[in-house]
């Protein structure tokens, strides 16, 4: 699985009434190229990498108050400052569905190191982690999939347009993607390729 791919497939299947909430990083350069989004709800932008996860306490902010459906999209390293949240909505029975793009690190700031320093460090690459498996474990009712294809998420989406919430989609990542960003495409083209 690849962020385009993905996020094509999760395109098709967010309904227009579903409030979606975009974290940093990778995660959410990709998602905001990609989403194409319709219809009057919120559609919520976490800037910056001082903004990691906080899309998840906003995500569950709204579905609170609105009842609605709350669609948070973010990577594993914004999942881990505070992914646990998902206890609360589990605990309130919230409409909440988070889609975590895993590729087991700090995606941003690796590719700012193969940008501007011309190789990965591997400071801000993780262990391997599988988050729909563990959170299951954890609390057994939780609707939780890990998705290493695109036969495994069209099913997984399947599931999830009929659960009104709370719910968890990790999505395995086959590769570190350099994300849409035009800074980082004009300092690659202006440079030659240096090896990884």
């Amino acid at each position: 699985m690849n962020f385009s791919e993905s996020l094509n497939m999760i395109n098709e299947c967010i309904e227009p009434q579903t409030n979606v909430f975009v974290d940093a990083g990778n995660t959410g350069a990709f998602a905001l190229n990609q989403l194409s989004l319709h219809g009057q709800s919120i559609c919520y932008v976490s800037l910056a990498m001082g903004g990691m996860g906080n899309s998840i306490g906003v995500a569950m902010g709204a579905a609170f108050t609105s009842g609605k459906k709350s669609l948070v999209i973010l990577g594993d390293g914004s999942f881990l400052m505070y992914g646990l949240e998902i206890h609360t909505a589990i605990e309130h029975h919230l409409p909440l569905v988070v889609i975590i793009f895993n590729n087991n690190s700090h995606g941003m700031c690796s590719t700012r190191e193969t940008v501007f320093m011309g190789q990965e460090t591997g400071l801000n690459n993780f262990n391997k982690s599988f988050f729909a498996a563990g959170l299951k474990l954890m609390f057994p009712l939780l609707p939780a999939f890990e998705v290493n294809s695109s036969a495994d998420l069209q099913q997984s989406l399947k599931i999830l347009s009929n659960l009104k919430g709370p719910a968890v989609l990790s999505i395995n990542l086959l590769t570190n993607e350099n994300p849409p960003f035009v800074a980082f495409k004009k300092k690659e083209s202006n440079e030659p390729a240096k090896s990884r």
